[in-house]
């Protein structure tokens, strides 16, 4: 049984025309009035001059218009002139009409005696001398699925003669094309099916294609007739668009679990998880870069592999980006960066040798080592806000307010434990202002970091050491006697050499006046009458000092 197209599908040749007349192809610009129209005299497509012929027929004579259609699907399949008249309105109109899909519409051209025969030689060739002008892609088949018509130029850089006689399956990419109907031998109209065919170049290429069946009076296989378009171009820049979306859905879901990571961990360990999780990687790890630029790791996501923690050791990441794809591990290092200046590390590794990263993925880690540089400036700039809230801003120190609430809690820790004890050592310098004022205040300024690197080389992990403001510093000697507390002291204390290069007045000589006070567990004391005696007996230093001068 014949297999007829649905009235509401359009089919290859209804395409077809459609696309030479419409506005911008072909024949849009042709010297004669062109449309196609459905059973219902519904105006499918229109050339220049059958859009004004149109809007005259409806205008002037509409009935004109009902029976001209009337009259063309009243004609047989093939070509059939009709003639149309109003004679009250003085009109006369000779068309050329041919059946297009078994029946679904019809192509009319307006016509002139002498342009009859001119219109229906390519019209009944299958409109081939058209298709020809086309850029769309037009091809017959015959009974066994062979080429039996090809138009010029096909856009896949074939010689159309070459493939005459030759099986469409030889150009078609059949893995890469969708299952189903296979256009070039279809026994029902479709419309619209895209299929991959290899270019003459090697290259896949993709055409979008529209084709219906041909029957013999028996009701036997006759070939198929169909459009298409070359559409690679499109599926190109749809991938391009895809891939641009997919990154960018990705580079947000990680943007979104660095700013609303979750309450057990921090921006950066939720950065990693987002990373192994979304970019096809079996782990993440951050580093960070402290003032020497050494790196500190401070998030990960997997355990890093030795071999690649051995190189990061080597330094070889300073010249990343680096990516290796040799087994067992494969790896990319990427330098983070604020405004061009370095700030850590991002390494993401995979295991095995099934996959190796493309360019996509090379792309997306460059563009998240982006991210994660930003992030780390925010953390840097955090921890420089807590610093300066801790520390005094000139020589890095804790300052008073740090360094006392440190001390109290210590202190109040250990009020019960018999076995605690510890100095507290304040010191003070003598003359630093006849610096300032001698020898300006950038020596000053001077004076105070080198005083201040020296009593941070004199205390461990567990002492304090801070500036109280001006020319005063205390320290805290957690666990240590008084004895060994001058043995401490004692470098700093007598650095002559120090004092002289400082001392613009050999008459008040710079120096150091330090006073200290013994903390014992059993003495049940404040951290006000701590510092009280530590204050106290500094001062007793510089008196005695001064009696002696």
């Amino acid at each position: 049984m014949k297999n007829k197209a649905p009235s509401e599908t359009t089919t290859s040749e209804t395409f077809a025309i459609k696309s030479l007349i419409a506005k911008g192809c072909v024949l849009y610009n042709y010297n004669r009035p062109s449309m196609v129209l459905d059973r219902n005299h519904k105006v499918l497509a229109a050339n220049f001059l059958a859009t004004r012929l149109i809007d005259n027929l409806l205008k002037n004579s509409p009935n004109v218009f009902k029976t001209l259609a009337t009259n063309a699907f009243g004609g047989g399949p093939d070509f059939d002139d009709i003639q149309v008249a109003d004679v009250k309105k003085n009109i006369s109109l000779k068309f050329t009409a041919k059946i297009l899909d078994n029946g679904q519409s019809v192509y009319l051209v307006q016509e002139s005696d002498t342009q009859s025969t001119e219109l229906k030689s390519p019209l009944l060739e299958g409109f081939k001398n058209l298709m020809d002008t086309s850029n769309n892609f037009f091809w017959e088949t015959n009974e066994k699925g062979y080429f039996s018509f090809i138009s010029e130029p096909n856009r896949f850089g074939y010689e159309s003669n070459k493939l005459l006689g030759k099986s469409p399956r030889e150009i078609m990419n059949l893995e890469a094309s969708n299952d189903g109907e296979l256009p070039f031998i279809t026994k029902i109209a479709l419309n619209n099916v895209e299929i991959n065919l290899i270019k003459a170049d090697g290259n896949v290429g993709v055409l979008l294609t529209s084709a219906i069946p041909f029957w013999t009076k028996n009701n036997q296989w006759n070939g198929a007739r169909g459009i298409g378009r070359d559409v690679t171009s499109d599926r190109q820049r749809d991938a391009e668009l895809s891939t641009a979306q997919n990154k960018e859905r990705i580079l947000q879901y990680i943007m979104g679990k660095i700013r609303e990571p979750d309450e057990q961990h921090s921006p950066l360990e939720s950065a990693t998880q987002a990373v192994t999780k979304t970019l096809a990687t079996d782990g993440c790890q951050i580093f960070k870069f402290d003032q020497h630029g050494n790196h500190q790791s401070i998030a990960v996501d997997g355990h890093l592999p030795f071999s690649i923690t051995k190189q990061l050791k080597q330094g070889i990441f300073k010249d990343a980006p680096l990516i290796s794809d040799n087994p067992p591990y494969r790896f990319a290092a990427y330098v983070t960066k604020y405004h061009n200046k370095a700030n850590g590390i991002l390494i993401l590794w995979g295991e095995g040798e099934s996959k190796k990263w493309g360019g996509e993925d090379l792309s997306l880690f460059q563009q998240t080592s982006h991210l994660i540089g930003i992030e780390l400036q925010h953390l840097y700039t955090q921890e420089r806000l807590e610093n300066l809230s801790t520390e005094d801003p000139l020589t890095g120190l804790l300052n008073r307010r740090t360094f006392t609430e440190i001390l109290e809690r210590k202190i109040k820790l250990q009020t019960e434990n018999q076995d605690f004890h510890g100095i507290l050592a304040y010191i003070d310098l003598d003359n630093f202002k006849l610096i300032n004022d001698q020898m300006g205040h950038q020596t000053g300024d001077e004076v105070l970091i080198i005083i201040s690197n020296q009593l941070k080389d004199l205390v461990n992990t567990n002492d304090l050491v801070a500036r109280l403001g001006g020319d005063e510093f205390a320290i805290w000697f957690d666990r240590i006697s008084a004895g060994d507390v001058e043995k401490v002291l004692s470098p700093i204390n007598q650095n002559q050499s120090l004092f002289s290069k400082f001392s613009p007045d050999p008459s008040r000589p710079f120096s150091l006046s330090i006073g200290k006070a013994e903390v014992k567990g059993s003495a049940n004391e404040t951290l006000s009458q701590i510092i009280a005696k530590a204050d106290a007996a500094m001062y007793v230093h510089k008196r005695s000092k001064k009696q002696n001068q």
